[in-house]
């Protein structure tokens, strides 16, 4: 018989992680989507406070053209 599983339901998706795996996530991370793709819970934080900066600046009418810049 095999190990318990144990499933984790995002936005995107579900994973299916054995035991041993699940007992391997860690804390303050976030799966993003079903297969290997994790972000740390600093990352997402930047990303965060990237998002909020485009936001105030579309607001005020200056937009950073993003597509430009990378």
């Amino acid at each position: 018989m095999a190990g318990t599983q144990v499933v984790v339901i995002t936005a995107r998706g579900r994973a299916t992680f054995s035991e041993a795996q699940a007992s391997r996530l860690a804390e303050g991370r976030m799966l993003q989507t079903g297969h290997t793709a994790w972000y740390s819970a600093e990352v997402i934080g930047r990303g965060y406070e990237m998002w909020i900066a485009n936001l105030c600046e579309l607001a005020a009418g200056e937009p950073r053209r993003l597509v430009d810049t990378l």
